[in-house]
């Protein structure tokens, strides 16, 4: 008898548990227990967010594009100023990475290291972003729809490394330098990003400098401005 009743007991919990489906409808503020109601389409809401962007080369440039870029990841919230229109913010964590062409070795090495097969620069931050959100289509509770995004970001780094590999038939070497003081800290520009509920792409242009007060002012250390790449919202309503 005890083992029919929790055969019974389970399979009723199961049928509880997935007929729990997510609702349309928005609970009552008294229901909430607090004036704040929270979904795509209300007043406020909020995400976290991955992306990564590919650099791309739109000028001369030290950087091997294809493997340079950035990634992101943190928290998205915005707020509902009229049905069609919010405005939002952004904190995240940022890293930059560049991998410098052979071709421009030189001007990173020392004569300790021109045996490097790989020059690789990595900027760790944290950057804000202020925008504005136009609702274009299909935005429900649940969906945040068809969306366009205007803004502008500011990255500060709170570390960097150049790291030189070095590869021979006998040894492996990785030496890192942290901290050049040669590397700007700061970094700003806009954006704009077009989504479509959990997936969005963007195209950013930076307006900072990535080096200065170098030895040399002759050289020319510019790296892309623009990245475009792909982002993943993640929320669940």
């Amino acid at each position: 008898m005890r083992k029919k009743s929790l055969i019974i007991f389970f399979i009723l919990l199961n049928v509880f548990v997935f007929s729990q489906g997510l609702s349309e409808k928005v609970i009552d503020k008294k229901i909430y227990g607090s004036p704040t109601q929270w979904s795509c389409i209300d007043k406020h809401f909020g995400y976290i967010f991955i992306n990564y962007g590919m650099a791309i080369p739109i000028t001369k440039s030290i950087e091997n594009s294809p493997a340079s870029g950035k990634f992101n990841v943190g928290y998205t919230y915005r707020f509902k100023i009229a049905k069609p229109f919010d405005l939002g913010a952004e904190l995240n964590y940022a890293l930059r990475f560049s991998n410098i062409k052979k071709s421009e070795f030189s001007n990173f090495e020392s004569d300790n290291f021109y045996s490097s097969q790989k020059i690789k620069t990595y900027h760790h931050g944290i950057k804000g972003t202020l925008f504005a959100r136009l609702n274009l289509n299909g935005a429900t509770h649940r969906q945040l729809g068809l969306f366009l995004d205007l803004g502008g970001f500011y990255d500060f780094s709170f570390t960097n490394n150049l790291i030189y590999y070095s590869k021979t038939k006998y040894f492996y070497q990785k030496t890192k330098l942290k901290k050049p003081e040669y590397f700007n800290k700061q970094d700003y520009g806009v954006f704009i990003r077009f989504g479509y509920n959990y997936i969005s792409v963007f195209c950013e242009y930076s307006f900072g400098k990535w080096i200065t007060n170098f030895s040399s002012e002759n050289l020319n250390f510019s790296r892309p401005a623009l990245n475009i790449g792909i982002q993943l919202n993640l929320y669940v309503k």
